[in-house]
């Protein structure tokens, strides 16, 4: 079998399948099925499938960028907003039912919850991002993010807020369909007694 990981269904198939195993004693391969979540297959896939897609483990222009999910490839990298905050909500429950991804699990969590921050206007230097102003005058409280968030743009500048949105015919890179997800995250991710620790709700995104 090949790597079919692409945008955000494989990431529910991953939960159910060790949700399954667990509690009707089916035998699915979970860690091959998260492995194409987390690893990036750069190899050339059939039809009609991509390739290059999973997380990030880097940084950009000294800016840390590990955790968020997108194309490897292109053009030194392209993560989006909702492929990151579902991939790791939906996954995150997995936990549940196999303990022994909690630690690889809540190595991602740690990672994109610092880095999903960037797909914000007001995380980045105006400089660093296409519509900056676009926001200041139509979401005053910059609740909406971009769609995804480039290692470059033509310039050479990076991180850089963007998205296909321009060269789609559309107004603005912000886009609603990444940004709504948020909920997702702010759904699982919780305070302590401890400032720098957060905690993470597994029933939060355990749909079924």
């Amino acid at each position: 079998t090949y790597d079919v990981y692409w945008e955000v269904l494989l990431p529910f198939a991953c939960t159910l399948a060790a949700r399954m195993n667990n509690e009707l004693g089916t035998s699915y391969n979970v860690s091959k099925l998260v492995n194409w979540v987390l690893q990036d297959d750069q190899t050339p896939p059939r039809p009609p499938f991509r390739y290059g897609w999973g997380v990030f483990a880097a940084q950009w222009s000294g800016i840390d960028v590990s955790g968020l999910v997108g194309s490897v490839t292109d053009n030194g990298g392209y993560a989006f907003a909702m492929d990151t905050y579902v991939a790791l909500t939906v996954m995150l429950p997995i936990a549940r039912y196999d303990p022994g991804y909690a630690r690889a699990l809540g190595r991602w969590a740690i990672n994109a919850i610092n880095s999903a921050r960037y797909f914000f206007p007001t995380q980045l230097h105006p400089n660093m991002q296409s519509d900056y102003a676009w926001s200041a005058s139509n979401d005053p409280s910059h609740s909406i993010t971009y769609e995804g968030l480039r290692a470059r743009n033509p310039q050479g500048v990076g991180p850089y807020g963007t998205g296909d949105g321009h060269g789609d015919g559309f107004g603005t890179n912000f886009a609603l369909y990444g940004a709504s997800y948020v909920g997702l995250m702010a759904a699982v991710v919780g305070p302590t007694s401890h400032p720098l620790v957060f905690e993470l709700d597994l029933l939060a995104t355990d749909f079924y």
